[in-house]
């Protein structure tokens, strides 16, 4: 069975496990569009593949009942009041995901983190704080200097959108390709996840 402390889920799976729990998943999916027609078949494929993995499993009651470690990181996420992150977007819609994806939230003292790739596979694990920051970091840096667009036709057209609140002040965008690798300002995300550490 799963360690909780390192599972992997897709993004159908996250949206089956969530509505399980009654909630819709949270931030943005890269395989999903976030129209209830996608959802709800992100779902029902979710929940065949996590009864074929043995993650979920019928519940005599009725529905489905999930590995409770499973589910105690997807309700960490669900009930998080605050969530810090970055993901992958396009420059002229950076409210858009288009890519990669990092969210971390903070629980008694600890963090999760949900490191997601453009083919929708999400790597949970806990972290401590400094392990959020670089992380965070490392796909700003890797989306500024070129190193994770390379495969990509026009990679300038992407910026990694680093979020740590709910307004657009409370973002900072990192354009790709960027000639000043020093460009992008720490600051802010460095005190969002001293105070959600807090």
């Amino acid at each position: 069975m799963l360690a909780a402390q390192a599972m992997m889920l897709t993004d159908d799976e996250v949206v089956a496990l969530a509505a399980m729990l009654g909630r819709a998943w949270p931030t943005g999916l890269a395989t999903v569009a976030a129209t209830s027609d996608e959802l709800t078949k992100a779902a029902v494929r979710g929940l065949r593949s996590l009864a074929a993995r043995g993650i979920i499993a019928a519940d005599p009651e009725g529905g489905y009942r999930a590995h409770p470690g499973v589910a105690a990181v997807i309700q960490t996420f669900l009930r998080a009041p605050r969530r810090i992150g970055a993901y992958l977007a396009p420059v002229e819609a950076v409210q858009t995901m288009a890519g990669a994806s990092i969210t971390a939230v903070p629980v008694a003292g600890i963090w999760w983190i949900d490191s997601a790739t453009a083919d929708g596979v999400h790597g949970f694990r806990q972290a401590e704080g400094d392990d959020v920051l670089g992380t965070i970091t490392e796909l700003a840096e890797q989306t500024c200097d070129g190193r994770l667009l390379s495969g990509i036709d026009d990679p300038s057209s992407y910026a990694c959108v680093i979020v740590y609140g709910d307004g657009t002040d409370q973002q900072t965008v990192v354009l790709a390709n960027s000639t000043d690798r020093e460009s992008w300002d720490r600051g802010p995300l460095t005190r969002a996840l001293a105070a959600a550490g807090a």
